[in-house]
């Protein structure tokens, strides 16, 4: 991630009940990127999925969002060691169909589900 991009980090309690909450915030960031409104459910399915997919977990959902200029770079997590729950794999292989760049990731200890979504508008952009 760029450390000149804007960053928007949140944390949700580790239940379900929680991941409207993100889908909400990841929506209003996709406005803020100027995304249209494909794009804007593509990033709000994406992001559901990501946290459905860190449940349950040893603690909080903590998702970050980076605004950059080719769009919207998300991170979800802390997903267990050995990855996503095998019964939340449908929904992983949906948010790679959705986004341009997907991965799991290790940051230090922690496993983390990455995304990248980019404009696909001509007007969109930063």
């Amino acid at each position: 991630m760029s450390a000149s991009a804007p960053l928007i980090e949140m944390e949700v309690p580790p239940g379900a009940e929680f991941v409207r909450t993100v889908r909400l915030v990841v929506a209003g960031i996709g406005g803020v990127a100027r995304f249209n409104l494909e794009e804007i459910e593509d990033l709000k399915l994406a992001a559901g999925e990501a946290c459905y997919a860190a449940l349950p977990g040893p603690g909080p959902v903590r998702l970050s969002a980076r605004l950059l200029p080719e769009g919207v770079e998300i991170r979800v997590g802390p997903v267990s060691v050995h990855g996503p729950a095998p019964d939340s794999q449908v929904g992983l292989d949906l948010v790679e169909r959705v986004v341009d760049e997907f991965s799991v990731e290790t940051l230090g200890e922690e496993r983390w589900i990455r995304f990248l979504k980019r404009h696909r508008s001509p007007e969109s952009g930063l």
